[in-house]
C-alpha cells in the first residue's frame, strides 16, 4: 500500500521525513526475505497485486517504460522486463517520479457508478426491428441537427453550412423571417400525427439524396457513414466474425468501449446495465463478450472478464442472475415485477403466472411486490462492479401515451433513484429517446418518496442523458464527457447540500433562527433560479415530438387491460392531490428558491 501511497496518494510535501521512514520500512520487509534487488517483471507485478484497477497493463507499461529510460544507457540493453534494479533505487525514483499523485477529481470519490444504456441509436447504430439501415438512420440524425426555415411556398429550405444538435440563433433571432426549425420539426408540422408517420420517415430517409431539402448536407452524411465503417484491414478476418462483425461496418460504437476503458484507467467502479424494449441483447453480447475477453479487433487486450482478478463484465444467458424482464402493470408500481432468468414477457392482460409453467421457465426468480421490491432486488446487483440485461416492457409504456407530456409518470423504462444519499451510487441513464423537454421514455421514481415527481433540472444535470446519434458517432469520447460532467454536477449538488445543511445548523444553533426568518420575511429578496442557464441550454434543442414506436395498443386483449391500469393511474394523481391527468404547475414564484431534496 505505501508503493501505491508514493505513487498516486496525495502527500502532503512538507513530509518526506515520513515518506523515508515508510521507504525505509518497505526496504527492511524486503531484506528480510533475502530479497534487495528486483526484477522490472517482479516490480510489475508486485503492483498490479497491489491495485489491479490503477495498475492495468498499460499503465505498468508506461510507468516502467519512464523508469527504464532513466537508467543508464549501458543497462537499458535487452528487454526491458529483465532489467534487475535496487528496490531502493526504484522505491526513491517512484516517490521523485513527478507522476501523477492523484486520480481525477470527478472519478475519486467513493462513489459507484450505475451507468444504464439503452441499445438502439444510443450504442448502435441500426435496428433491425424496424428494418432500418444505417443510411437511413444517418439521414435521419442528419434532419434532426440540420436547421432551416419554411421560404415562400411552405417549403424548407437549409439556412445552416454544418449539422448540430444545438438551435442556431441569427443576429436578429430570424432566418426567412421565421424561427429556425430542424427539418424534422418542420414536418411534423406539416405532417402532423400517428397517421402521417411512414409519410414523415419517408422524407427523413432521402433528406440528403441529390434534389432533396438537405442536399447539401450530404457530406456530413458521408462522414457520419465514415465513422461508422471498420478499417480495410480488419473486414472479414476471422477476428471480426468471432466478434460478431460480419459486414463492413461496426456495430456497437466505439465511444461506448471507450468509456470503458476511461473508466477502468481511472480506478472507476461501476456497474453496466443493458435496458431495451427490443430483441437486441443476445447480438449486443456476441461483440460486448469480445470486448470484455480482449478478443475485439479494434480495442484488442481488453480485460474485462476478470483474468486479471478484477470484475467479470460478460454478458451471461447462462446465469440467470445476470438478466431479465420487468413486467409493469400500473403507474402506481404497486403489481410491478421483475422477472429473472428469461427475456419472454407476457402480454398486458396475462397475468405473472405464465411464468409457473417449469417446462417453459425452468429457471426463473419472479420478484414481485411493486417497484420498492424491485428496488431493493436491483440495488444488491447495481453496487457491485459487472453487467446486467434488462428488457423494459413496451407494452405498458405505449398504453400510457409513449411518454408525452411532462410533470408525471408515464409508464416506460423503471429507473429509482435515492436523491438523498451521499456515498450511495450514482445512477445515470443513456437515452436516444429522452426529451429535453422530459423523460419520455424513462420513468423516473425517486426512492422514500414514490409520488413525487423529480425536477427535470435536477435530472438533466446528474442523471440523464439524449443520447445525440450524431455526436456519439463522430466524437470517441461522447459517452467519458458526459459521464464526466454528471459526476461533476453530483460532487457540486453534494457541496452545496451539505453547506446549506451546516448553515441551517449554525443558525439553529445561535438560538436565533425566529430573528432569521423575520429578517428573510421582511427583506425584499431577489427571485433566484439556479437552473436558468441550463434550462435555456434545453430550449435550444430540436423538440421531437414522435417516437419510433406506434402508439396503438397491440391487441384487443391489451385494450381490455387498460381499463384496469386507469383505477390505479387515478389513484396515483389523487395521491399526489392532482386532478386526473394533470400535472402538478412548476412556477419559480410559487415555490421556495432553495429545494433540499433536489439540490440548489
Amino acid at each position: 500500500p505505501s508503493i501505491v501511497m508514493y505513487t498516486y496518494a496525495e502527500v502532503p510535501s512538507d513530509e518526506p521525513a515520513q515518506m523515508a521512514v515508510d521507504r525505509d520500512a518497505i526496504l527492511e520487509l524486503f531484506a528480510a526475505r533475502g530479497m534487495n534487488i528486483m526484477r522490472l517483471s517482479e516490480f510489475a507485478e508486485v503492483l498490479r497485486r497491489l491495485n489491479r484497477a490503477l495498475f492495468t497493463d498499460g499503465n505498468l507499461d508506461r510507468l516502467l517504460a519512464k523508469f527504464f529510460r532513466g537508467l543508464d544507457p549501458e543497462r537499458c540493453e535487452g528487454d526491458m522486463f529483465d532489467t534487475l534494479v535496487s528496490i531502493d533505487q526504484f522505491l526513491h525514483w517512484l516517490c521523485r517520479s513527478g507522476l501523477p499523485r492523484a486520480l481525477p477529481q470527478s472519478f475519486r470519490g467513493s462513489r459507484h457508478l450505475v451507468l444504464h444504456f439503452d441499445i438502439n441509436k444510443t450504442i448502435i447504430m441500426s435496428d433491425a426491428a424496424t428494418g432500418k439501415s444505417m443510411a437511413d438512420i444517418a439521414n435521419h440524425v442528419l434532419a434532426a441537427a440540420s436547421w432551416g426555415a419554411s421560404a415562400v411556398g411552405g417549403e424548407w429550405r437549409c439556412a445552416v453550412a454544418a449539422p448540430s444538435v444545438g438551435r442556431p440563433v441569427a443576429d436578429d433571432g430570424l432566418f426567412f423571417g421565421e424561427e429556425l426549425l430542424s427539418y424534422t420539426e418542420h414536418l411534423e408540422r406539416v405532417l402532423p400525427g400517428q397517421g402521417n408517420k411512414e409519410a414523415r420517415e419517408a422524407l427523413w430517409h432521402r433528406f440528403t439524396l441529390t434534389g432533396e431539402p438537405g442536399e447539401s448536407m450530404r457530406a456530413h452524411c458521408d462522414t457520419f457513414l465514415a465513422a461508422l465503417q471498420l478499417p480495410g484491414n480488419i473486414v472479414g478476418t476471422a477476428a471480426a466474425e468471432q466478434a460478431g462483425l460480419n459486414g463492413t461496418s461496426v456495430f456497437v460504437i466505439p465511444a461506448f468501449f471507450n468509456l470503458l476503458l476511461h473508466l477502468q484507467s481511472r480506478g472507476a467502479s461501476f456497474c453496466l446495465v443493458f435496458r431495451t424494449f427490443g430483441r437486441d441483447l443476445e447480438a449486443v453480447a456476441t461483440e460486448f463478450n469480445a470486448f470484455c475477453e480482449g478478443r475485439h479487433p479494434l480495442f484488442p487486450g481488453a480485460c474485462f472478464d476478470g483474468r486479471d482478478g478484477g470484475a467479470n463484465y460478460r454478458i451471461s444467458f447462462q446465469d440467470p442472475r445476470r438478466f431479465g424482464t420487468f413486467v409493469r402493470r400500473s403507474l402506481c408500481g404497486s403489481e410491478d415485477a421483475l422477472v429473472y432468468g428469461t427475456l419472454q414477457q407476457p402480454t398486458l392482460g396475462e397475468t405473472l403466472d405464465v411464468y409457473r409453467d417449469a417446462s417453459r421457465f425452468p429457471d426463473v426468480n419472479v420478484v414481485s411486490g411493486g417497484i420498492d421490491a424491485i428496488h431493493r432486488s436491483l440495488r444488491r446487483h447495481f453496487n457491485r462492479p459487472g453487467t446486467l440485461a434488462l428488457r423494459d416492457y413496451f407494452p405498458f409504456w405505449r398504453s400510457q401515451g409513449l411518454g408525452k407530456g411532462s410533470g408525471k409518470f408515464n409508464g416506460g423504462k423503471l429507473l429509482v433513484l435515492e436523491t438523498f444519499t451521499r456515498t450511495g451510487a450514482h445512477q445515470m441513464f443513456f437515452d436516444d429517446n429522452i426529451s429535453y423537454f422530459a423523460p419520455k421514455i424513462v420513468d423516473v421514481r425517486s426512492h422514500g418518496q414514490p409520488e413525487k415527481v423529480l425536477s427535470l433540472d435536477l435530472l438533466f444535470a446528474s442523471h440523464l442523458v439524449r443520447s445525440e446519434p450524431l455526436e456519439a458517432v463522430t466524437n470517441p469520447r461522447y459517452f467519458v464527457e458526459h459521464v464526466s460532467r454528471m459526476v461533476q454536477s453530483m460532487d457540486r449538488r453534494q457541496l452545496v447540500r451539505a453547506r446549506m445543511r451546516a448553515l441551517l445548523l449554525a443558525v439553529v444553533a445561535s438560538g436565533r433562527l425566529g430573528d432569521a426568518i423575520k429578517a428573510t420575511r421582511d427583506a425584499r429578496l431577489r427571485d433566484h433560479d439556479a437552473w436558468s442557464e441550463q434550462r435555456q441550454r434545453r430550449g435550444a434543442m430540436h423538440r421531437m415530438a414522435s417516437a419510433d414506436f406506434s402508439a396503438a395498443p397491440a391487441s384487443q386483449v391489451e385494450a381490455r387491460a387498460l381499463r384496469r391500469i386507469g383505477r390505479c393511474s387515478a389513484a396515483v394523481a389523487d395521491a399526489a392531490e392532482l386532478p386526473h391527468g394533470r400535472s402538478r404547475p412548476h412556477s419559480s414564484r410559487s415555490r421556495p428558491s432553495f429545494d433540499i431534496g433536489g439540490g440548489v
